[in-house]
């Protein structure tokens, strides 16, 4: 039964690693929500159709982060004055470094999700329409992201509709990461299978090992038959009964699920730990509870056992 609970942890544990994004995709959205979000175009677009779409965004402000080269360190984030205000940006004449993590939420998350979130950023001001011609002729590489100054959420199937009647092929819009939220629902569900299908093989095998304790606690207690006259009562049958039954499961139950969980905690560290407490507390709750179930059954068998052989029993 503990090797059991130990593969069953180790299992949950490294599940939770497969859904590490899909757990920081799902914090992200709970920071900053859909205040900024990401416009994705697809296929060609020219710098007019992108100006026109961020024209007829209205009330929003768009930015434009472009990566490092193969060999640079650094990456630059273009905008005009009213979009880098709105990120508690200064407004640099041409542009500036920023050597400290951004203030804004907004932009903290937007830099999360980019292939080199470790780099330096270089603000640079950008009027609108340099900034349209720029993400036009980007190769794929830059993001263009759209936002509310107030930090109200943006309507993203508007923005959805509004870039299918700008762009040829539509544009993809969402929040930072949101997409590894739809990646990773199979290894959610998947995690989700594994809790149940262990859980349920937990509950047999500790059903199966009581059982086997109980038909050997019932094979021998008829030799305790006898006592019931030299004690003058029951009670050293459900005594017996716990120490034979309960007992062992009771013991194998905390300590082989205080050993996995323990063995288990060094992995579930790296990633969106699946070996949470109420799945420990429901580990050796089901063997308490299947334990208890056989010491009753126990101890009933071996008291009828018992007032069958004393004299005027049953």
């Amino acid at each position: 039964m503990s090797i059991a609970r130990i593969v069953f942890m180790q299992a949950m544990a490294w599940q939770g690693l497969f859904g590490t994004q899909t757990a920081e995709a799902r914090r992200t959205l709970d920071r900053v929500g859909r205040s900024l979000v990401t416009v994705g175009i697809r296929g060609e677009a020219s710098a007019s159709a992108v100006a026109a779409f961020l024209a007829g965004a209205p009330g929003t402000r768009a930015v434009l982060l472009t990566p490092p080269g193969d060999r640079g360190i650094t990456s630059t984030l273009h905008g005009d004055c009213a979009a880098l205000t709105a990120l508690r940006l200064p407004c640099p004449a041409p542009e500036a470094r920023l050597d400290d993590p951004p203030a804004d939420p907004k932009l903290r998350e937007l830099l999360r999700w980019t292939p080199r979130p470790d780099t330096a950023l270089v603000i640079r001001r950008t009027d609108p329409r340099a900034l349209a011609e720029r993400a036009a002729s980007d190769d794929g590489g830059a993001t263009l992201a759209v936002l509310r100054p107030d930090g109200e959420p943006l309507s993203v199937p508007a923005l959805k509709r509004w870039s299918h009647q700008v762009f040829p092929r539509g544009a993809v819009v969402r929040a930072p990461g949101e997409d590894q939220l739809t990646a990773g629902v199979p290894n959610r569900d998947q995690g989700r299978w594994s809790a149940l299908f262990g859980m349920a093989g937990i509950t047999v095998l500790a059903l199966t090992t009581g059982l086997a304790a109980l038909a050997e606690f019932l094979r021998q207690g008829r030799a305790l038959a006898p006592l019931s006259v030299l004690t003058g009562g029951l009670r050293v049958f459900r005594t017996s009964a716990a120490w034979s039954v309960l007992a062992p499961l009771a013991v194998a139950g905390a300590v082989g699920t205080a050993v996995a969980a323990a063995l288990a905690a060094p992995v579930a560290a790296h990633g969106e730990s699946s070996v949470t407490g109420e799945l420990i507390a429901a580990t050796i709750g089901v063997v308490f509870v299947v334990g208890a179930f056989l010491w009753v059954w126990a101890s009933r068998v071996a008291v009828r056992q018992a007032r069958r052989w004393r004299p005027g029993g049953e």
